[in-house]
């Protein structure tokens, strides 16, 4: 890609990172409000009547942010060759990888990690671990939420670049390992683009702290 391009797709990664924030937000907090209200007592009372109208109109802005979330194209991408173009150190036993070319291309390139390694792992699986990566930014990874998506997205640079990383595996049977202490994350996924969810699964990645 050209240096624009991955600009184009850095930013719709971020927005795409925004979204799916809020709607984690936003479904924490329609729970909460069905749950204070099947306290209340009797369910006539004018507080049930607001809640409920609060509660309809998260769940709907929780629908209109999914309807325009993309799926992504079932490609697989060449880890050796994007590693070249950036000019990111690369060693490993194979090269290829079920993720998206070009949202890894961009996600690589804000983020600049140190160098990569891939290697593979039992039941067909390869694990792509990313080096010297910054710490904020692997803990923001962890834990990401709305408001912080709003500062990282305005402040750019590195730490945005590892974040988006949740939006290069997101609606990949991929999980991601993350170590803040010496900076690595690391990338479980499929080699091919034989594996992926279904339509009909829900978008799914996990996370895990060491």
């Amino acid at each position: 890609m050209t240096p624009l391009e991955r600009k184009a797709f850095q930013q719709v990664m971020s927005q795409e990172l925004l979204n799916h924030a809020l709607l984690h937000d936003l479904r924490g907090s329609a729970t909460a409000l069905m749950g204070w209200q099947s306290l209340l007592d009797p369910p006539d009372q004018k507080a049930v009547v607001g809640i409920e109208r609060t509660v309809d109109a998260l769940i709907a802005t929780i629908r209109l942010y999914g309807s325009h979330i993309p799926r992504l194209a079932d490609v697989s991408a060449d880890v050796s060759v994007i590693a070249g173009l950036l000019g990111i150190d690369f060693e490993g036993e194979e090269d290829e990888i079920a993720l998206c070319p070009h949202r890894l291309e961009a996600a690589l390139e804000l983020a600049s990690p140190s160098r990569l390694t891939m290697n593979s792992l039992s039941e067909g699986r390869f694990e792509l671990i990313l080096y010297g990566l910054p710490k904020e930014g692997l803990a923001l990874l962890a834990t990401l939420q709305s408001h912080q998506v709003v500062a990282v997205t305005a402040s750019g640079g590195r730490v945005l670049g590892t974040c988006l990383f949740k939006e290069v595996v997101r609606g990949r049977r991929c999980e991601y390992v993350i170590s803040t202490d010496d900076g690595t994350l690391r990338l479980l996924a499929n080699p091919s683009k034989h594996s992926w969810s279904s339509p009909d699964d829900p978008l799914e990645d996990r996370c895990v702290e060491s």
